[in-house]
């Protein structure tokens, strides 16, 4: 796992060879479950398809957040003239801001409905990365920072739950873990896409 989660995080540096690795990775990958069924990889969560959107859901929510994370000062550089520090007092009001939201939605997730919920937080996902990429204001570029760290935030804590919920009662750790690892590979994948597309 540890071999195929590096090789994919290198796929925007190295496509051949990251994708030569993550293929012979997950073909010894796709050997041991085929062994072990009920190992640290379940093959009963491969074959399922809402343990896997979630999974992928979570990739990518993370992935577009850090992206934009790491882009967001040279874009508010470059297209607004701010300093160095207004620049990263921007950034920070920005990110409190859609961590406090993402704490208010999980909190009312209940209230709301766990599909409602993902609904709003799919939108943000799809837009922030969309306004971030054609804004050329301050305040429309800060926004979509807040609306990729609520959707990625919100998106992490309610995906968890649905690949769990999506798992036998003796798998759901398995399907906590590793959903929670394709997030974290989302903290991989979105530099990498930064420095070429964005930062340049």
């Amino acid at each position: 796992m540890a071999a195929l989660a590096t090789a994919l995080s290198l796929l925007p540096i190295a496509p051949s060879a990251a994708a030569a690795g993550a293929l012979a990775t997950a073909v010894c990958l796709a050997l041991h479950v085929r062994r072990r069924p009920d190992g640290f990889v379940p093959a009963a969560l491969l074959a399922s398809r809402a343990f896997i959107g979630s999974a992928l859901a979570a990739c990518a929510v993370s992935t577009s957040y850090f992206a934009q994370l790491y882009s967001l000062p040279r874009l508010l550089e470059q297209r607004t003239g701010w300093s160095a520090d207004a620049v990263g007092t921007g950034q920070l009001a920005a990110m409190l801001t859609g961590s406090a939201l993402a704490w208010l939605l999980a909190a009312g997730a209940g209230r709301m409905g766990t599909r409602r919920a993902m609904a709003v937080l799919a939108v943000l996902a799809v837009l922030a990365p969309l306004t971030a990429a054609l804004a050329a204001s301050a305040p429309l570029l800060l926004l979509s920072a807040a609306a990729a760290i609520l959707a990625a935030t919100g998106g992490n804590a309610l995906l968890s739950v649905s690949a769990a919920g999506s798992a036998s009662a003796g798998h759901r750790p398995a399907a906590i873990g590793l959903c929670v690892l394709c997030y974290q590979l989302g903290g991989a994948l979105g530099p990498a896409l930064a420095t070429p597309l964005v930062l340049g």
